[in-house]
């Protein structure tokens, strides 16, 4: 107890704030590295309406490549609002089951369908062979 009140207590010397990188950043840093970058479950994040369609224009304005659409069994309102938001931003699509452990909220592979007229984020994957490994 002396510890958390002596060094780790709000302005102490061992209060360390965490650093979060910007938004642009992680992109950047992401893209630079290769990657293919969804928005993963942007409705779980408790926003409004209006911070939600913020946080996917400055995702996209970041260069980010999907939004994830559909996650797990969501309600399909979910869906349709995520779809308007990938289609308005010019962003591909990408699906998840959000299976974590086996559980009574998610079933891994259970989603809802993705809407057929987004582009799917996995087709434009590369399908290589790994190379064989030889002792």
């Amino acid at each position: 107890a002396e510890a958390f009140r002596k060094w780790l207590g709000s302005g102490k010397l061992g209060d360390v704030k965490q650093h979060w990188p910007m938004l642009e950043e992680t992109v950047a840093t992401l893209r630079a590295a290769g990657a293919w970058i969804s928005l993963a479950h942007p409705w779980q994040y408790d926003f409004t309406r209006s911070k939600r369609r913020r946080l996917v224009a400055d995702f996209a304005a970041a260069g980010g490549h999907a939004l994830e659409v559909v996650n797990g069994m969501q309600p399909a309102e979910q869906v349709g609002g995520l779809a308007i938001l990938a289609r308005e931003f010019g962003l591909m699509a990408s699906v998840g089951s959000d299976f974590h452990a086996p559980g009574d909220w998610s079933e891994l592979g259970m989603y809802r369908p993705l809407p057929d007229d987004l582009t799917a984020l996995w087709e434009r994957f590369e399908h290589a062979q790994p190379s064989a490994v030889t002792s």
